[in-house]
């Protein structure tokens, strides 16, 4: 088994995490359970061809 060091593991890590659009993983908290659209707001961009994920905040009632 090859030896992975700190800063490789942490690397690695980040660039899976980055890959995982911000679809996927609204879906998953669909998945789980979370109905609506209370959580996420999701705007594309056009240009960039990226989606952005935005976590709304709650209503102070």
């Amino acid at each position: 088994m090859p030896k992975i060091d700190i800063f490789s593991a942490i690397y690695k890590i980040k660039r899976e995490w980055d890959s995982v659009s911000a679809l996927t993983i609204q879906r998953c908290f669909r998945k789980a359970g979370f109905k609506g659209d209370f959580l996420f707001e999701i705007k594309e961009t056009s240009k960039s061809k990226t989606t952005d994920l935005n976590i709304k905040k709650p209503a102070n009632n």
